[in-house]
């Protein structure tokens, strides 16, 4: 939505280095928005976390049952799940940098069932070139590595 704002302030002959621009979602063309002021902050999600955390628990489940789930109310830390399997995916450890998840607090979601609501990062000017961005991972292939 973002970049349709950008481009929209730009037909208006509008300056969007001087509108304070704040998106969901660090994608490639956010991120070169951000580099050149036009978009501010983009907020990333810890997609890339999903699956794996995801598999976890259904492994705990499958386990432990109910006991291998965390409970509502509980603050799940890093320390306490542990992604990474110490391999690397064009040079980059993708699940070892928790800090774009963890801390996750487990709340009442829809149906009331338990949510795992994992951390963001709040991307800007200054980590905008962080190689664990999703984003900036280049993957094998025509376009990347």
């Amino acid at each position: 939505m973002a970049l349709g704002a950008v481009n929209a302030m730009k037909d208006l002959k509008i300056d969007a280095k001087r509108v304070y621009t704040v998106t969901i979602d660090a994608t490639p063309d956010v991120l070169s928005l951000i580099k050149s002021g036009e978009i501010k902050v983009a907020l990333a999600q810890a997609l890339e976390y999903c699956a794996a955390i995801a598999a976890h628990y259904m492994v705990e489940y499958l386990k432990k049952g109910d006991a291998g789930l965390p409970k509502v109310g509980q603050t799940i830390t890093a320390q306490d799940l542990k992604l990474s399997t110490g391999t690397r995916h064009a040079g980059i450890d993708v699940w070892g940098d928790n800090s774009t998840w963890a801390p996750a607090k487990v709340v009442t979601g829809l149906a009331g069932h338990p949510w795992f609501q994992t951390g963001a990062i709040l991307v800007t000017k200054d980590d905008v070139d962080a190689p664990t961005l999703r984003a900036n991972v280049k993957l094998p292939g025509k376009a990347g590595v």
